[in-house]
């Protein structure tokens, strides 16, 4: 039988990365069959101070690159951002793309994705997550582990939700949002593009594009971020 595996560029060498090696293996070994397994070929990153542990984690070695043209055939690999910034995660689809590269989802076998929610490319979905009917999770989205999408429930492109957040029925969250640990939006709330939740908080009602979000015993909000390009108001020419 011929071998052909699924070569995959993992984008990001911290912490996110080797949770997502982690998942790789475990998707490889449930999912896939042995002449096509999921095999991590390339790591690209600005630096490396946990290859060591990434390759530990996949069991293997693996080329090591500062940027994507020096990736042998990356036309013919899939690729994968393991990186928990969603700002961070724009470029690196902005690059990946005008390269000719292409994406990769990775769900955990121990989520439990319903048939008719919509999943968009590049996406991951980490252990013990529920994503429920009619929902939808944009391209290179990341959900962490125990976390909800209620059914009817929209996640933008490129948003981070952490561990333990619970997006209820109908709730919507804007592109390149991040969510932090343990966040509880409220069913039919609307949360805006490039806006940043910080953790525990409850968030009953909407938020508009750009604001931080804070303060776990009174929810407050601020305008913080750009609504054009989700960098901060403050940073100075």
């Amino acid at each position: 039988m011929e071998y052909n595996p699924v070569e995959i560029v993992i984008h990001g060498c911290g912490a996110m990365a080797i949770e997502l090696a982690m998942y790789i293996n475990d998707v490889s070994l449930h999912t896939y069959t042995d002449d096509e397994k999921l095999v991590v070929t390339d790591i690209v990153s600005s630096e490396f101070s946990r290859a060591d542990d990434l390759q530990k984690v996949l069991g293997y070695p693996v080329s090591l690159h500062g940027s994507i043209a020096s990736v042998d055939r990356f036309k013919q690999k899939k690729s994968i951002i393991g990186i928990s910034s969603a700002l961070v995660i724009k470029k690196m689809v902005s690059d990946i793309k005008a390269a000719g590269g292409k994406f990769i989802t990775i769900i955990h076998p121990s989520a439990v994705v319903s048939p008719v929610a919509n999943i968009g490319d590049g996406v991951i979905i980490a252990p013990f997550v529920y994503v429920g009917p009619f929902s939808s999770i944009g391209n290179n989205s990341i959900i962490n582990v125990h976390s909800t999408v209620g059914h009817d429930a929209s996640v933008g492109n490129g948003v981070i939700v952490s561990p333990h957040v619970d997006l209820n029925g109908g709730a919507t969250v804007g592109d390149y949002t991040f969510i932090g640990a343990g966040v509880v939006v409220d069913p039919r709330t609307n949360i805006g593009r490039y806006c940043k939740l910080s953790s525990g908080i409850a968030v009953k009602n909407d938020l508009p594009d750009g604001v931080l979000a804070f303060n776990r015993e009174s929810p407050k909000s601020i305008k913080l971020f750009s609504t054009k390009d989700g960098g901060s108001l403050f940073n100075k020419e």
